[in-house]
């Protein structure tokens, strides 16, 4: 096991490694990348894929800012109708960090993670009324929780497109890339998103999940067998370069881990 950004220690059976990986992406194929300006993709309105709050549900993405410190929000993956918010990851080019909300009224988290340009972070949302909690998560580190209550359940539900790479139809562009988008009608736990954030194959159904290795073309295919296909909108015809090859190397800045075990004791050293 390789331990995401921020963890100091994690166990695989009787092996104990401590450690931390800056950075990393290890999940193949390809990636989507927008240009900040017109480029997004969307998914149609679907009832599957909305939320009114009265139910748990978990939206998750791999993502890489192209740009940083451009004083604007941007969305990742956004089901945003402008006022009528159902779920959103976005990122804050003032602070540089990412939220995830999940209705108007107050339910807004927010990063302690600050990104750096050019660097892979798994993002994840989990609205889990099982615990009457939201959860963001980076890189399968819980970095902010608030309490679901009786002012902020009624999660806000809209028939807008899921949008990925913007927050609503072009409006709030993210300049970056974007990779392995799921969507998920449970509130998946840390453990669950820690195990599979680097793996295509997932355990459990989700609602859509999105790989985008087709490598050209003009849309991607729901992996999840639900038919929820993603179109991008306003891409380059010509040469498909919003298609962004290769993502089966780690991209890593730093990847120095310790282990101990039984049969000794080592270091890696840095992968990037």
């Amino acid at each position: 096991s390789i331990a995401p950004a921020g963890a100091a220690v994690w166990a695989d059976d009787s092996v104990v490694c401590t450690g931390q990986i800056v950075n990393f992406k290890a999940i193949g194929g390809y990636a989507l990348a927008f240009d900040g300006i017109s480029q997004y993709a969307t998914v149609p309105h679907n009832a599957s894929l909305s939320f009114d709050g009265t139910s748990s549900f978990t939206v998750e993405a791999w993502v890489n800012p192209t740009v940083i410190n451009t004083g604007a929000v941007a969305g990742m993956v956004a089901k945003n109708a402008g006022a009528n918010i159902n779920y959103e990851l976005r990122f804050n080019g003032t602070t540089n960090n990412f939220h995830f909300r999940a209705e108007n009224a107050g339910l807004n988290l927010q990063s302690t993670t600050t990104a750096v340009a050019g660097q892979w972070y798994h993002i994840a949302g989990v609205y889990d009324l099982g615990t009457s909690t939201a959860y963001l998560y980076v890189n399968g580190v819980q970095e902010a929780s608030v309490a679901i209550n009786a002012a902020n359940q009624a999660t806000s539900t809209n028939a807008n497109a899921v949008h990925i790479g913007s927050r609503n139809a072009g409006a709030a562009d993210f300049n970056g890339k974007v990779d392995e988008v799921r969507i998920w009608n449970v509130a998946r736990t840390a453990g669950q998103l820690l195990t599979d954030m680097r793996n295509e194959t997932v355990t459990g159904s989700p609602v859509g999940i999105w790989h985008f290795n087709e490598g050209n073309g003009t849309t991607a295919a729901d992996a999840s067998g639900n038919g929820f296909t993603a179109t991008y909108q306003n891409p380059p015809i010509t040469n498909y370069s919003n298609w962004s090859s290769p993502g089966t190397t780690f991209h890593t800045s730093t990847s120095t881990v310790n282990w101990s075990s039984g049969n000794g004791a080592g270091t890696t050293g840095n992968n990037s």
